[in-house]
């Protein structure tokens, strides 16, 4: 690129003849060039051979022409980057990369935080971990606020993660590109043939095998030494154990665990629902007891207590009425739990369901009566543990009034996660007393050996005032 000292001495140059005369080409011609050639083309600035082509062509040439021939010089392309796949290094971190990232999405997308992937795939100024993510990952929301608490959103590229299979057992050797190029090609004539899918039912499930193989792999040289020892770690954020195991796929964390002698699975039932309830009706009764002169707020717990009893059947029934699969139906249960509405037209459950499903689940007979037990949890809870913010209303009339605000979903699953919390640190106290290993998973936990759990739940409901009901179930291999 000139610099303006050139720039300046080739445009006095360029507006003198041979005789001293004025050339046709004058700065400001020479200036409209150069923008034309910045913004129709979207190039940057012409090079130094575009312009000595404006110069030599100035008295002949017209603003188009002169444009085409500053272009004309072909752009010199940065050759693909391809990992050396004969370096053990590499394949290593290849089969970690596979391994981690499955796992991480394994439920097809999400907003993990940018520091979980880099935590896998290495950091972005190194051209293997910036290829990685290029082939891993599909960017779908490029948006991110610190402020807002907004991650960018990712989504899982399978055919990604079969190319890196394929590069590591010798079935490809073509760069990222190429593949996708070749990939293209034999869908057209898969398409053109009616024939479906790409790869073969063998080959799909040889793919699937090796993914959970390198998911496995992984979580033994991330996890494997300190499980064993009892000295995993946890990050606490938003009042809850969060470790990478915790986010692996249900049977691969299963294997893992009883691989490692972690057998012993055990879950509080319905913790949500059963915590948020009687931490209500402990509110409420606070509430009397500090303002007996006062009316205390009613508290409906039907639906719930109905929900707690069969919640397989009432789960399944919802899903065969509303025509959805039953971990949406969980899903949408826990979010009214939270306050989530399927209602409101721009709350998260009805952009993720839709308008028709959103519509079905709201005219439900038996949601419309758990909604109900929820809105009466919640103003037991607030009559008590109030969290609301306090807001000034002012009228026309002049008045001033003072008005509590509603809680937000996000304050609603901050009071659960502290209960929650409150409950897995007298197990986890408890446990790790006894000289059990412990895993702790948000509302359930995994220990090496068995718990007398009739002793644990008189400790939470002493220390706690929770009476809780605790599932377990022994993992196989």
């Amino acid at each position: 690129m000139l610099s303006n000292h050139e720039e300046n001495n080739f445009l006095a140059s360029a507006s003198l003849t041979q005789d001293g005369q004025s050339d046709v080409l004058e700065v400001v011609e020479v200036t409209e060039i150069r923008d034309a050639a910045c913004n129709e083309q979207s190039l940057l600035l012409p090079t130094h051979y575009e312009w000595d082509v404006i110069k030599n062509h100035g008295k002949e040439s017209d603003l188009s022409l002169a444009v085409q021939l500053a272009t004309e010089q072909p752009v010199k392309k940065t050759p693909e980057y391809h990992p050396n796949i004969k370096d053990k290094r590499v394949a290593k971190r290849l089969k970690e990369a596979i391994g981690g990232i499955t796992g991480l999405f394994n439920k097809g997308s999400g907003n993990h935080r940018g520091v979980l992937i880099d935590e896998i795939l290495g950091c972005q100024s190194h051209p293997l971990p910036k290829w990685l993510r290029n082939v891993t990952l599909i960017t779908t929301d490029n948006f991110y606020s610190k402020a807002a608490k907004k991650c960018k959103t990712h989504e899982l590229n399978r055919d990604g993660i079969n190319y890196l299979i394929k590069l590591l057992n010798g079935k490809t050797n073509s760069t990222w590109g190429k593949y996708q190029q070749e990939q293209q090609e034999l869908r057209k004539r898969k398409i053109d043939a009616k024939l479906s899918g790409i790869n073969d039912d063998n080959e799909l499930e040889e793919i699937k095998r090796l993914s959970n193989e390198y998911a496995l792999e992984y979580c033994e040289k991330k996890f494997g030494e300190s499980l064993r020892n009892g000295t995993i770690s946890y990050v606490e954020k938003s009042d809850r154990y969060w470790n990478l195991l915790q986010l692996m796929p249900r049977n691969i964390r299963d294997v893992f665990l009883a691989t490692n002698g972690y057998r012993y699975d055990y879950d509080i039932e319905c913790c949500n629902v059963t915590l948020i309830m009687q931490y209500a009706n402990i509110c409420k009764f606070e509430y009397k007891k500090s303002n007996p002169d006062k009316k205390a707020p009613i508290l409906k717990n039907g639906a719930i207590l109905e929900y707690m009893h069969a919640k397989e059947d009432i789960r399944k029934q919802l899903a065969d009425e509303v025509g959805v699969s039953i971990n949406q139906v969980k899903k949408v249960l826990t979010a009214l739990v939270n306050g989530a509405s399927v209602r409101n037209c721009y709350g998260y459950l009805y952009k993720e369901l839709g308008p028709n499903v959103s519509r079905a689940f709201s005219r439900n007979e038996f949601i419309c009566r758990l909604v109900k037990d929820i809105k009466s949890c919640w103003d037991c809870i607030n009559s008590y543990d109030d969290r609301r913010k306090t807001k000034v209303v002012f009228f026309k009339n002049g008045n001033v009034q003072l008005r509590k605000e509603k809680l937000s979903c996000q304050q609603k699953s901050k009071i659960y996660f502290e209960l929650e919390k409150k409950v897995i640190d007298v197990v986890s106290s408890y446990i790790s007393n006894c000289g059990i290993g412990i895993f702790k998973i948000h509302d359930g936990w995994v220990t090496n050996n068995l718990v007398d759990t009739h002793e644990l739940k008189n400790l939470i409901m002493y220390t706690t005032s929770f009476d809780v009901k605790i599932k377990f179930k022994l993992l196989d291999y």
